[in-house]
């Protein structure tokens, strides 16, 4: 849920149940009361989750959450009231990335930026940069490993080159969508690079973080999750070159 800035007071929301069971661990037969002597005692309980249930999420404007909660109806004939205990916990749910041998391949990706010089704009040259990533499906915690190329062939000066692991969510309320990007990591090297040099970035290491959640959130129809990896080059005068490769991120398996 969340409000419109330009529509004071209006509220969007959207709301989901994926999973609403109780079960009695402990009664007494119909019309009777049980009494339980004193100490403790123990009512175990299994119940196996369904297999289509969407990760756990906790975004900008929505949550995908899970809870269990006990709770102990006494009698009220003693002025007792009723006690209530829960504990949230986390589900995760694994995708099948050989499902998609793509995700396995490694991809290479170029781009390049004419720019003009700042004095004179008769002058322009080109920054240009390859990026190569060794696979584009993932698991929570897994390196993602980059090479890089840059060189500046402009007037102007590189300044900076990052990498990031970005998280696009998208909220929809039915009649409004709102989304949210964030960074989950990122990996920046600040240095200057002139006209004629370059540099070189060999297998470096992007981590994605151990508790996110899957790509896609399937099961879930108000709650859309993608991933990219976004590589930029910054250039002076508030210039970029960019470069997005889409990735897919998925459980080890379900807890």
């Amino acid at each position: 849920s969340w409000e419109e800035e330009s529509e004071p007071g209006k509220q969007y929301n959207a709301e989901e149940t994926y999973i609403n069971n109780v079960h009695n661990l402990v009664s007494a037969p119909s019309g009777e009361y049980l009494t339980l002597s004193q100490g403790e005692h123990t009512y175990p309980l299994k119940f196996i989750l369904p297999p289509n249930l969407p990760s756990s999420f906790i975004g900008k404007y929505g949550s995908v959450t899970y809870v269990v909660k006990a709770t102990l109806k006494e009698d009220k004939r003693f002025g007792l009231s009723t006690m209530i205990t829960s504990e949230p916990f986390l589900v995760l749910r694994k995708l099948n990335l050989d499902e998609d041998p793509t995700l396995h391949k490694e991809i290479v990706r170029t781009a390049e930026k004419r720019l003009w010089g700042t004095v004179c704009f008769c002058m322009s040259g080109k920054v240009a940069a390859t990026l190569t990533m060794n696979k584009t499906g993932h698991l929570p915690g897994e390196d993602i490993f980059m090479d890089a190329e840059i060189s500046n062939s402009s007037p102007r000066t590189v300044k900076a080159v990052q990498a990031a692991i970005i998280m696009h969510s998208t909220f929809n309320a039915r009649s409004k969508v709102r989304s949210n990007s964030q960074i989950v990591n990122k990996k920046r090297d600040d240095w200057e690079m002139a006209y004629g040099e370059g540099r070189r970035w060999k297998n470096v290491r992007l981590t994605i973080p151990p508790y996110i959640p899957e790509s896609r959130l399937d099961g879930c129809d108000i709650v859309d999750i993608r991933y990219e990896l976004l590589f930029k080059v910054e250039i002076s005068g508030n210039n970029e070159l960019r470069i997005s490769i889409p990735i897919v991120v998925t459980p080890r398996s379900a807890i």
